[in-house]
């Protein structure tokens, strides 16, 4: 009741619209203190069952549990969704990229990365992963950039004075990891001597504006100012 209080008075008449922003975080907290999101109380979200809830949030549970490395969940939910995990991780195919390709500019979690790429590969195929990342490549771009928290270099990045941000996720990076991400779709492009603007613009011309046009509408959808 004091959640749809507060997001009443910002206007915001459905608590998940509210509370969006601010999932992928509690879903970590949830998961990460109990090993399971089995518990998770989706009916105060509004939701009538748990097929109504995993439905509407695959791109952001899917993410959590994967980097959580559950494969027991990720059963459950397919069977609950009635789909099958290869199915799902296609569905979520850009979700899942975004919030692992910048893992492999850092070091310390490049082996995490690659195992979860692995476990990516090993329900679609090395081939169909590749075919995705061409496919999807507007979608896996504007989620790698989506993915972008990097509050200590945001004023000289976009300049202006900004508001306070929210606490980050665990799946999200600074800029020099994004960047890092961006470089990985360039390296599996099919021209990966070319670079990624180049390809893009050459091959793809419209898919800049797409790229634009997503994460515009990602800003222009959010219910609170950060």
């Amino acid at each position: 009741k004091v959640l749809t209080t507060v997001a009443k008075s910002e206007g915001v008449e459905q608590l998940i619209e509210f509370v969006q922003p601010a999932l992928p975080m509690i879903l970590w907290n949830w998961h990460e203190k109990t090993s399971s999101l089995a518990s998770f109380p989706w009916g105060l979200l509004g939701y009538g069952s748990d097929v109504q809830f995993y439905s509407a949030h695959l791109q952001v549970v899917l993410p959590v549990l994967v980097h959580r490395r559950d494969s027991t969940a990720l059963q459950q939910i397919a069977a609950i969704v009635g789909q099958p995990i290869s199915a799902l991780f296609e569905a979520c195919y850009p979700e899942l990229l975004g919030s692992v390709l910048p893992c492999f500019a850092d070091e310390n979690q490049q082996e995490t990365a690659t195992t979860i790429i692995s476990s990516i590969e090993q329900y679609l195929g090395d081939e169909k992963v590749r075919s995705l990342l061409v496919k999807k490549m507007a979608d896996v771009i504007t989620c790698v950039i989506s993915n972008l928290h990097d509050p200590e270099n945001l004023k000289s990045l976009f300049g202006g004075e900004l508001l306070e941000l929210p606490e980050p996720t665990k799946l999200m990076f600074p800029a020099r990891l994004v960047l890092g991400g961006i470089h990985y779709i360039q390296e599996n492009s099919p021209k990966s001597d070319v670079p990624l603007w180049i390809y893009i613009s050459q091959e793809k011309p419209r898919l800049t504006q797409k790229v634009l046009l997503k994460l515009y509408t990602k800003v222009h959808k959010a219910k609170l100012p950060e």
